[in-house]
């Protein structure tokens, strides 16, 4: 039904299963090969039942997702002298069906990485915006090599995602 579901959110390795009424969640595993013995230990578990209103990406099943398992760290500190918004952020997003899943410094020092996904099986055209000013960007490969370059429009980048497409973007920030 596209008017309400609901979601079982964990952070197990195994999976799950629905058949019918009833959902089953693999908590452990006793193989018989190559390890007898594989899980014979203490476990700990986390997962939740997210009930949503309209599908899963109305919903926002996989942000939920994502708050389990990479919770939001806090680290105090003393305050300081200087004044901050009372929001920044490096990057935004205007599709809920576009994860930014990695941001980290190129492997060559050259920049940073954004790397994002279309987590809903449909096309999607989406702007990232970022935080701060932009001197270039480029669409790279996996492994951040054969950059194309991408027009920067007002501070962010219009994209176009196919079904499940992955892109890795190389951002330069003006100095």
């Amino acid at each position: 039904d596209r008017g309400y579901g609901v979601a079982l959110l964990n952070d197990c390795k195994y999976g799950y299963r629905v058949q019918g009424n009833v959902l089953d969640l693999n908590l452990l595993r006793s193989p018989g090969h190559p390890d007898p013995v594989a899980d014979r230990a203490e476990h700990q578990f986390t997962y939740a039942l997210y009930p949503h209103a309209g599908d899963h990406v109305a919903g926002g099943v996989m942000r939920a997702g994502y708050e389990l398992n990479v919770p939001l760290r806090v680290l105090a500190d003393r305050p300081g002298g200087g004044k901050l918004a009372p929001s920044v952020s490096w990057f935004r997003i205007n599709a809920p069906e576009i994860v930014i899943e990695t941001v980290k410094q190129a492997e060559d020092g050259e920049g940073l990485i954004v790397r994002l996904y279309e987590s809903a099986g449909a096309s999607t055209r989406a702007e990232l915006a970022c935080g701060f000013a932009l001197a270039e960007a480029a669409e790279a490969n996996l492994i951040e090599e054969e950059p194309k370059p991408l027009h920067v429009s007002g501070g962010g980048l219009r994209l176009e995602f196919r079904p499940f497409e992955i892109r890795t973007l190389r951002l330069k920030p003006r100095r």
